[in-house]
């Protein structure tokens, strides 16, 4: 009985007050704003750009001369694998509109680098090997229709990614085809996959992180 006192009187009230305490702290902890790391919003921003133009399998850029660029972009790459894509795309919502298209596209272009964001639907069904080989043909395509064009410099760094729902599965950096007569292209220097890629496009957006400085390569 002495023993059950012990626990009424002492031992219970301090597990209650300790539950207490922990719920509060939880609460407190809770109720905090998040705060997003640097690059975090700006690479959502532009990850809900890119969803808009692909959930619809379409072409989409961020300005005039991006908008040129993704044109020719997906001509070589109609080409390459068009037919393929589109099998990929039957029995989708986007593939029953009377364009059809098995991809999205999306050129971000600016006075210091170009990017392609590029979307295949059930990306997640094909394997490694396969979506591998369209961000293959994704980066040939690119290459080949920079070569001597005006709108892109020659050396810009480039970067290609498969996405899946906005995720990327595969992302590739490099450089746009070099400036020499003729212009030659160029290999990826880097690759990434999964939270990796994720983690590459949040950084770039940091300041001092993968966007090079105006005016340096």
């Amino acid at each position: 009985m002495w023993t059950l006192r012990v626990v009424l009187l002492i031992v219970l009230p301090l597990l209650v007050a300790v539950g207490v305490g922990v719920g509060i702290w939880l609460y407190m902890r809770n109720a905090e704003p998040k705060v997003a790391p640097a690059g975090y919003r700006e690479y959502m921003t532009l990850r809900e750009k890119v969803g808009g133009v692909s959930e619809t399998l379409g072409l989409g850029s961020n300005n005039e001369h991006a908008k040129h660029v993704v044109e020719l972009v997906a001509m070589e790459l109609d080409r390459q694998v068009g037919e393929q894509l589109k099998r990929l795309a039957i029995g989708t919502s986007a593939a029953k509109g009377k364009k059809v298209r098995g991809y999205g596209l999306w050129c971000e272009l600016t006075d210091q680098e170009c990017m392609f964001f590029m979307r295949v639907p059930k990306l997640e069904e094909l394997t490694a090997g396969t979506q591998t080989a369209i961000a293959q043909s994704l980066w040939d395509s690119v290459q080949e229709t920079l070569k001597g064009m005006e709108e892109v410099k020659a050396d810009f760094p480039l970067i290609i990614s498969l996405d899946e729902t906005g995720a990327p599965v595969q992302l590739w950096k490099g450089r746009c085809p070099s400036g020499a007569q003729p212009p030659q292209a160029s290999p990826p220097s880097q690759k990434f996959k999964g939270a990796e890629a994720e983690q590459f496009m949040i950084d770039r957006f940091t300041p001092g992180g993968n966007l090079p400085m105006p005016g340096r390569k």
